[in-house]
């Protein structure tokens, strides 16, 4: 093995293998010349594989961003019947188009809840492809999706 267990993946689609990365082990760097006690990562990605799969018209190259994102986390108590899907729609819409990116990553019910109600949590992401937004410009966001789902969905901010 070349690389080191539990720092190394494979990378695939589907059923079909298209390479690997992760990091070399120290004697596999040592005996490459490369000073084995620094970290090295290497990655192997087979082209004929990659290009055998064909091209989506949903494939494309974005450039990575060049100012920073922000990220803001909401918790709250709605109706155990909503969907989540429902509420990421909610502050989709109620959000400036700075928000970039929503994502719910926790659902609770159990205790501290009340009955028939679920606290839901989301990462929400906030970027300007032009400059770098403020503190300020967030916050009124935030405020705005807040309104939203209190009034659209009777939301509880956790």
């Amino acid at each position: 093995r070349w690389l080191v267990p539990g720092q190394a993946a494979a990378l695939g689609a589907g059923s079909v293998r298209l390479g690997g990365f992760g990091r070399l082990t120290p004697a596999v760097a040592d005996a490459s010349g490369l000073p084995a006690a620094d970290a090295v990562f290497a990655a192997e990605i087979d082209v004929d594989a990659l290009t055998a799969l064909g091209t989506s018209s949903q494939a494309r190259v974005v450039a990575l961003p060049r100012f920073p994102s922000s990220t803001r986390d909401i918790s709250i108590l709605v109706d155990d019947a909503l969907s989540a899907g429902t509420v990421r729609q909610t502050i989709q819409a109620a959000a400036p188009p700075s928000l970039v990116r929503v994502v719910e990553f926790d659902r609770y019910t159990g205790k501290g809840i009340p009955p028939a109600q679920v606290s839901l949590s989301f990462h929400l992401t906030f970027q300007s492809p032009e400059r770098t937004l403020t503190d300020a410009e967030v916050d009124d966001a935030m405020r705005a999706v807040l309104a939203a789902l209190q009034t659209q969905h009777n939301a509880v901010q956790r």
